[in-house]
């Protein structure tokens, strides 16, 4: 059996020399602070910690769960996803609603739910956190088919349904009387068959508690209009109107414009649509009853996005149906009271903490019922005891030129410096400057200064030999040559018209080196910029 000690041993020191209490924290003291307080008056609300990767917001959190929980209680009241693996809203429908809606027997109090990376969780996973949930609404079938509802909202456009089911068009028209009901199945990826009901309410204008009875009973909405035809995409207000006295937020609702192959009549702008989609949140298709296109592509592909299965670019253009569609008897069907949305839903037993680099891509709403909270980047000053600990820990021997390589490359990173920390001293023994900056293959600053002197200084043809042959000798990435000389160019003395002219044309090239463009051709770029500006004005350096 393995001992503790040399369990601890093997761990990488990021995970080795994390903070396991709130007191270990290096800085956020009045975040800190807060949370601390809110743990001792039992007021914790759902958190929303975002800011740069290696700033202490995971260590936050699980220094939290650890004051909350004895570690015999801390894996059965604490589920912890890196949402940048589990990016879908399966996840959501899975792992959170089924933790979330369990209440431990022999201890009050929430558990606790970590979503770290979130900003990497899709915007379906992301809305179907703050929807009501849908459980129950995937149902099996007796042969173990899963089973998914459709209601249809198509006033004179049921020929898009009689598409994706019977795969036929016909231009004539018969009002539907009360509904019409289709049975269609489907296969997914990893041979899921999938029972598709369609409620087709078709011109029939739904209120009081018929449409309550439908809505309770679908797993997805599709409201179709005419792009030729603005009246009809004008009612789609109307049917979101009645959706929503029974459901303030609707679970999959998603808009077919039909008749995409008569682009040139289109008499519904495409802001039009844009704005309407982006106001209620749904999704968006062009289809053609006619033709066919798109019709079985988009219909299975929301199938499969509620389902959380994921299709390739070769599965969506081989799907193919099952079995045709075939008229069915309705079923009575029940109201019941709409579900508020996961978070709200489950507060009394559950706290949420939302952990993401970039708020922004979080969404509004999730980031209202969050108690938010920016981890900045870490000084010096901060990071440096930490630093020294290890050190002295670990006795890694270590100059002062090492020490400021690490602080200069971590850019307030905590766990970039114990990385590199480990890293090199691993590889090299003595942690120098310049083992440093070989050991993640970043320029050293004497390669900057004779890049620049090059650049300024030597001919076309000549600076760039110089600079890719440094380059293929270190292995060095021109982008971090870039931001390097990009640091050195703020010191000369260009004039102003020049200086913009040069910066613009350096994030030109930052910009298509991370679109994957060639960096041979880049460095010619980079040198051309130089050797323009040269010509126009010599620089001084100082």
């Amino acid at each position: 059996m393995v001992g503790k000690a040399e369990q601890t041993s093997n761990l990488p020191w990021v995970e080795k020399y994390r903070p396991n209490t709130l007191d270990d924290l290096v800085s956020h003291e009045d975040i800190v602070r807060t949370i601390s307080k809110f743990i001792r008056e039992d007021q914790v609300p759902h958190l929303l910690f975002y800011g740069p990767p290696g700033t202490g917001k995971t260590s936050t959190i699980l220094a939290c769960a650890r004051q909350l929980y004895t570690p015999a209680q801390f894996s059965s009241m604490v589920l912890e996803l890196n949402a940048s693996d589990d990016r879908g809203i399966g996840i959501v429908r899975g792992q959170i609603l089924t933790f979330a809606s369990t209440r431990t027997i022999f201890r009050s109090g929430f558990k606790l739910i970590i979503l770290d990376e979130a900003d990497a969780m899709t915007m379906d996973a992301q809305n179907a956190l703050r929807r009501k949930p849908n459980v129950g609404k995937v149902l099996k079938t007796k042969s173990n088919n899963i089973e998914c509802v459709i209601l249809l909202f198509a006033q004179f456009q049921t020929s898009i349904i009689r598409r994706f089911c019977y795969d036929e068009f016909t231009r004539q028209y018969t009002p539907t009387a009360g509904a019409d009901f289709y049975i269609k199945r489907v296969t997914l990826p990893g041979r899921k068959e999938v029972s598709v009901r369609i409620t087709d309410v078709g011109g029939l204008e739904l209120n009081g508690p018929m449409l309550g009875n439908y809505l309770f009973k679908s797993n997805m909405i599709v409201l179709v209009y005419d792009i030729t035809n603005f009246a009809s995409f004008d009612r789609l207000l109307t049917w979101m109107q009645h959706i929503s006295k029974f459901d303030e937020n609707p679970a999959f609702v998603a808009v077919f414009g039909n008749k995409c192959d008569l682009e040139h009549k289109r008499a519904v702008r495409l802001d039009k649509t844009q704005s309407f989609v982006e106001e209620f949140q749904l999704f968006n298709y062009l289809a053609s009853a006619k033709t066919g296109e798109h019709v079985n592509l988009y219909l299975t592909n929301l199938i499969a996005r509620h389902l959380g299965v994921p299709l390739s670019k070769f599965e969506r253009e081989k799907l193919t149906t099952v079995l045709k569609a075939e008229l069915v008897p309705s079923t009575p069907v029940s109201v019941k009271d709409s579900s508020t949305s996961v978070i709200e839903k489950y507060t009394e037993n559950i706290r949420f903490c939302i952990i993401c680099n970039y708020l922004s891509k979080i969404i509004p709403a999730l980031q209202s019922r969050c108690t938010r909270f920016r981890f900045g980047p870490l000084t010096s000053e901060q990071i440096l005891p930490r630093l020294n600990y290890v050190v002295d820990e670990e006795k890694v021997k270590i100059t002062e030129d090492g020490r400021k390589a690490l602080l200069t490359l971590a850019n307030g990173d905590m766990r970039k410096v114990l990385n590199v920390l480990q890293s090199t001293w691993l590889a090299y023994k003595d942690v120098t400057e310049e083992n440093v900056y070989n050991c993640v293959g970043h320029p050293l600053k004497s390669d900057i200064e004779n890049i620049v002197k090059w650049l300024l200084n030597e001919s076309f043809a000549m600076t760039y030999k110089n600079i890719k042959e440094l380059k293929v000798l270190k292995g060095i990435a021109l982008i971090d040559i870039l931001t390097e000389v990009h640091k050195f160019v703020m010191r000369i003395e260009f004039p102003f018209e020049i200086m913009i002219s040069l910066l613009t044309k350096m994030a030109d090239i930052e910009q298509r080196l991370a679109a994957g463009a060639s960096e041979n051709l880049q460095l010619t770029s980079l040198v051309a910029a130089f050797h323009h500006a040269k010509q126009v004005n010599p620089p001084e350096t100082t």
